[in-house]
């Protein structure tokens, strides 16, 4: 097992590493990794504040506390992936050449497709969870509160293929970014 005491000093520096991007991001509005700097931020805080909270012991001290950070903690790989599209996706069309200059209506509309995408497929893994998880968590001595899982058909299909089918979108886009040789 990790040491409890580097494992807190790393989440917490990178806690506080991503919040000035975060809001650099924020000032100039780009969605994407906008989406990213929360996923990153929320993932890091829960599990600082998990490994300070049960740094010595697997006691349940905070019941409400595990149940919501477990749901973040299923959903945050996923909204990490679907923020990558988001990002993706926007380079892809201002690879393309179409059009590099976006009217303030084109960018409304590609934020709220953003947040919808990046936030909308972690809230809908988060709500699914209940259908394939044997108890609500489980406390781990210096980790706190873990999420379980029973891997069964349910699983696959409401979980286990977010990651690889959100990659192989990933994929496609980094692959509309690729330098196209003219010969």
């Amino acid at each position: 097992m990790m040491p409890d005491k580097p494992f807190m000093a790393f989440t917490a520096i990178c806690t506080i590493l991503n919040v000035a991007p975060l809001c650099w991001q924020i000032e100039h509005g780009n969605s994407g990794p906008i989406c990213l700097g929360v996923w990153v931020i929320l993932w890091n805080l829960i599990d600082f504040l998990n490994a300070a909270v049960w740094a010595h012991d697997a006691i349940d001290r905070a019941p409400v506390f595990c149940d919501i950070t477990v749901k973040v903690m299923w959903a945050s790989p996923v909204g990490v992936l679907c923020s990558l599209i988001c990002i993706m996706s926007f380079l892809a069309r201002v690879v393309s050449g179409s059009s590099t200059v976006f009217t303030a209506a084109e960018r409304r509309r590609r934020a709220i497709t953003d947040y919808v995408f990046a936030f909308g497929v972690p809230i809908f893994v988060m709500a699914t969870q209940i259908v394939y998880q044997p108890n609500r968590y489980g406390i781990i001595n210096g980790l706190g509160c873990s999420p379980t899982v029973i891997v069964t058909w349910p699983t696959y299909i409401l979980y286990l293929i977010w990651p690889s089918t959100l990659a192989a979108i990933g994929t496609l886009y980094a692959g509309a970014l690729a330098p196209v040789e003219s010969g």
